[in-house]
């Protein structure tokens, strides 16, 4: 920062997701969260987001519950079923994946059983899912809208910054 450079976080995890770890501990100058479908500057307020539709969130979330916890990404919460097993302080438990709030959706995300199953499976969505794009983490699949990207994110920040971004 001495250097004029920013310090900022960019994961596929939301905010509520983080904070926990990272609140009053780092100073981010900036976030790019869930897989780059919302930038928040320093104060944490929204400068960019890519929502997801809430229809294709509850197609996805159904078609692959066999993965047992899948994470639905939202501007304010982080969603799971009441039946999964991983309860954590920071998500709202639900009935059914219809209970999710319609608007502010980012991503979905949940654990394969190993990383060449997350590959075939981020393969699989991509091509059944035009809207959505899925991008592997190890074992783990996120997912956000099409379009949505850590990388692009950055370069966006770079712009906001008048620092060229290309």
């Amino acid at each position: 920062r001495e250097s004029g450079n920013l310090f900022g976080l960019c994961t596929g995890r939301p905010l509520l997701a983080i904070n926990g770890y990272c609140k009053d501990i780092i100073d981010f100058d900036f976030y790019i969260l869930t897989s780059g479908a919302i930038i928040l500057d320093k104060e944490q307020h929204t400068l960019y987001e890519k929502l997801l539709n809430h229809t294709t969130m509850c197609a996805i979330a159904k078609e692959f519950t066999q993965y047992g916890d899948i994470w639905v990404h939202c501007h304010h919460g982080l969603y799971s079923l009441k039946t999964r097993k991983i309860v954590r302080n920071h998500q709202t438990l639900v009935d059914c994946f219809e209970d999710i709030p319609h608007d502010l959706l980012h991503g979905v995300s949940f654990e394969c059983t190993s990383e060449e199953d997350a590959k075939n499976t981020c393969t699989y969505i991509n091509q059944k899912y035009v809207d959505v794009t899925a991008f592997q983490n190890k074992r783990f699949v996120d997912i956000a809208a099409k379009g949505a990207s850590k990388g692009l994110c950055l370069c966006y920040r770079g712009v906001d910054y008048g620092e060229g971004g290309d």
